[in-house]
């Protein structure tokens, strides 16, 4: 899938948005892709909600997304996920 250059300009604006928050809720779900598993990352602060489809989950796709380890505000997260154990062995 590509974007065309108005929809990677409105990504990238949301992914700003995002990135400026003083907080966000991170969460990631499944989801089938050509009869394989990816991973929707899921980032929503306020009224703006950024979602990138990867191929992985974990630490992997944290990294090569590369929204939290860019981010300095709060992380919010619902239960013990993979962006919460990305956060606590950065913080050890």
């Amino acid at each position: 899938m590509s974007l065309s250059v108005d929809g990677q300009v409105v990504c990238h604006q949301i992914e700003c948005r995002v990135l400026q928050a003083p907080s966000v809720h991170v969460d990631e779900t499944s989801c089938r892709v050509e009869k394989k598993n990816h991973w929707i990352h899921v980032y929503y602060s306020g009224g703006t909600t950024l979602k990138l489809l990867h191929c992985k989950r974990g630490k992997e796709a944290i990294v090569e997304l590369n929204i939290i380890p860019r981010y300095g505000g709060v992380i919010i997260v619902t239960a013990r996920t993979t962006a919460s154990t990305h956060l606590h062995s950065n913080l050890s």
